[in-house]
């Protein structure tokens, strides 16, 4: 029997775009799907259209729930699989044709619970992309290294939730945080842990389209809430250091120091004095933490901002945010 993918969609108020995201869903060459609609409370009349799809499409299911956040409606959305495997997607975005088709092939044929896919960066007219349709397989070990540098394309492809299809095993360790954003970068640690082989594809296949309201659109750059990163980058280090990667713990470490300093240093967001205590605390616990696993020379170079800030930021110089 064919493989069941279950693709999971959070619905709030984005009406405007949910026909575009869900035409794209059902129209899949790949047809053994379970499509769950899960609408976080919407007030715009998005609840009522993935309603009016569950009548046109027997494939799709609909779960209608008090409003809790992007993390919360993943959630509840994976009690729901009974696919062999499962994806999301996000409902101002939509999927090439062959997105679960040509991702589940690459599963199957290399023997991996994860593959990953490029995304495109959509204006909201664009249409699939010739790219290269190339793919290489990861150990978990070289996956985490993406992982290295944020300010790469290749983090934020390893990073995201959504360009992604998982075996139905690895719903067992996802377990996206509530009430804070930045979620997807607090899971794919313990994502790639459980994974042993990933096939890493070049083919575009996801259309990313970033709204200027969207959680991390334009318009909310300058929320203080983004610092959430700090605590994803924490639990990345933790749980590298339990599964005993120091290497790449220092290298978690080193992203959340330096998010830390460029979220305290930073003159596009506005940071509350309650925000930069706990910033500063944040910094100061990194510090005493590091002496276990980071390189003498790096834990001198991040205690230098703290006595002395000036010095620090001629050396090294900080990023703006």
């Amino acid at each position: 029997m064919e493989n069941k993918i279950s693709v999971i969609v959070p619905v709030y108020n984005v009406k405007e775009y949910l026909e575009r995201c869900l035409k794209s869903v059902v129209e899949q060459s790949y047809p053994n799907l379970e499509i769950i609609l899960v609408d976080d409370g919407s007030t715009d009349g998005s609840g009522e259209l993935c309603d009016q799809w569950k009548e046109k499409d027997w494939r799709v299911k609909v779960i209608h729930k008090e409003n809790g956040g992007l993390s919360s409606a993943r959630n509840v959305g994976m009690k729901w699989i009974t696919g062999e495997f499962f994806c999301f997607v996000d409902a101002d975005d939509w999927i090439a044709k062959d997105y679960c088709e040509s991702m589940l092939a690459k599963c199957l044929e290399y023997d991996c619970n994860l593959a990953i896919c490029s995304f495109v960066r959509s204006n909201g007219c664009s249409s699939k992309i010739e790219s290269n349709n190339s793919e290489k397989i990861l150990t978990k070990e070289r996956a985490m290294h993406y992982l290295d540098n944020r300010i790469e394309e290749a983090y934020v492809k390893m990073t995201v939730a959504w360009n992604k299809l998982y075996h139905v095993s690895l719903r067992n360790v996802i377990q996206f945080p509530e009430g804070c954003i930045h979620e997807d970068e607090y899971v794919i640690m313990d994502v790639l842990l459980a994974c042993e082989r990933i096939v890493w594809m070049e083919e575009g296949l996801y259309f990313y389209f970033q709204r200027a309201d969207s959680i991390t659109g334009a318009s909310q750059k300058k929320n203080e809430q983004h610092c959430d990163v700090l605590w994803a980058y924490k639990h990345r280090q933790q749980q590298l250091l339990k599964a005993g990667y120091k290497e790449l713990a220092a290298n978690a470490w080193r992203n959340r120091m330096s998010a830390c300093i460029e979220f305290l240093e930073s003159k596009n967001m506005t940071i509350s004095d309650e925000m930069r205590c706990r910033l500063r605390k944040e910094y100061k616990e990194g510090l005493k933490e590091a002496k276990a696993f980071v390189a003498g020379k790096r834990i001198v170079k991040y205690s230098l901002y703290l006595r002395f800030p000036g010095i620090y930021k001629k050396l090294f110089g900080v990023r703006d945010v």
